[in-house]
């Protein structure tokens, strides 16, 4: 009988380098923009190499999405694409908070920093709790 998924022997450096990062990692924040109402293709392809045995790394590892965008939905589709994907691989993925910023470009300053209290207070929300469910909270 032929094994459709085989183990691979060997990562190419690049891959090995992210599967031992995120093994080494507490927990996983993954920031996404929105694509034809999903998350990016280089996310896909990463989660991918991820998924991949020996040992994926995403087994167990505490994980958080968040996205924005130029739009009022702040790439929130992306989130729910990708979500249950990472759940579906084993990762510990926090649900709730979400944090999905919408009308990205009057959000964020010339520099890139986001300069929204309200969405500043969300994000420290979104990442406390990461924290927490990284901790065993």
């Amino acid at each position: 009988m032929t094994r459709m998924c085989a183990p691979t022997k060997a990562f190419r450096r690049p891959v090995a380098a992210l599967r031992e990062a995120v093994a080494a990692a507490d927990a996983l924040l993954f920031a996404t923009p929105e694509y034809n109402y999903s998350f990016s293709g280089v996310i896909k392809n990463a989660v991918d190499w991820l998924s991949r045995p020996p040992d994926p790394p995403l087994v167990g590892k505490p994980a958080a999405v968040l996205s924005t965008s130029p739009g009022i939905t702040g790439g929130v589709r992306a989130q729910w694409a990708l979500k249950p994907i990472l759940a579906s691989l084993g990762a510990q993925v926090l649900f709730r908070p979400e944090f999905a910023l919408g009308d990205a470009r009057r959000r964020f300053d010339e520099a890139g920093r986001l300069v929204d209290e309200e969405a500043r207070a969300r994000l420290a929300q979104l990442l406390e709790s990461l924290v927490a469910l990284a901790r065993g909270g």
